[in-house]
């Protein structure tokens, strides 16, 4: 004889099944609606991930185009970038994601002056690499951007999306 033979099974909870029994019948009775839940859930989900994301402007530098506070959509899924397109992209040395204006795209030719405002400057001016991206804010005096050595180039790797207009 085992030892579990000579064991008496007791509930700590006598309600236990009951209140099982009621959610179970709630379940069954709202089947429809869970799956329906449970769907949109996931196209959420693929699409905040894959397509279009909303993101959060949290200072001035693109004023008066985007305002403090404004929630803008951003699709993911558009990798053709071009001056005066807005992006989001990921700062690493700041830590956070900022919203920029596109200023030059890859081979871009800037001047020696030009290239001095981003700090490269040369008396050869300077050439935008292959998947690189220089950017400002419309609101200069308030904006970090790659005249700023913490933001500098901007990597395709770094962007997050275009705004939405």
């Amino acid at each position: 004889m085992s030892s579990t033979g000579n064991r008496k099974k007791t509930n700590k909870n006598p309600n236990a099944k009951a209140i099982f029994r009621r959610i179970h019948k709630a379940a069954r009775k709202h089947k429809g609606l869970l799956i329906c839940a449970a769907i949109a859930i996931l196209a959420a989900f693929i699409i905040s991930r894959f397509f279009v994301q909303l993101v959060l402007i949290r200072d001035a530098s693109m004023e008066p185009a985007y305002h403090d506070g404004q929630i803008v959509a951003v699709s993911k899924s558009r990798h053709d970038y071009q001056v005066g397109d807005v992006i989001v992209f990921e700062a690493p040395q700041l830590g956070c994601r900022l919203v920029k204006r596109i200023a030059h795209v890859p081979g871009d030719h800037l001047s020696p002056e030009e290239a001095a405002m981003y700090g490269r400057g040369t008396l050869a001016g300077y050439t935008v690499p292959e998947g690189a991206y220089l950017v400002l804010g419309d609101n200069a005096e308030e904006s970090v951007d790659s005249r700023d050595a913490r933001v500098g180039v901007v990597s395709s790797r770094q962007i997050v999306g275009v705004v939405l207009q």
